[in-house]
């Protein structure tokens, strides 16, 4: 009999373990999402602040994919 109240211990203690992990990996995973669509909405920005930038310009400079990226090499002088 005391064999089986530890054994329905055990029992509980594994099913409150599995219910508390799999509520923190839930919470971890809704903030894995959150920080990846902020991510997501800072690209896109960024993205469209490029292409805004690029409005009037050759088309041939707008980076398209799969195409080459842009490359800009800027020389800075400044006079003394």
């Amino acid at each position: 009999m005391g064999v089986c109240i530890i054994c329905f211990y055990q029992y509980l203690f594994v099913l409150v373990w599995v219910s508390v992990r799999s509520t923190v990996f839930s919470s971890q995973a809704m903030r894995l999402t959150a920080t990846q669509s902020k991510i997501q909405a800072y690209l896109n920005a960024q993205t469209n602040l490029t292409d805004e930038l690029l409005v009037g310009y050759d088309k041939r400079f707008i980076p398209t994919i799969p195409g080459e990226p842009l490359k800009v090499k800027l020389e800075i002088k400044i006079p003394e």
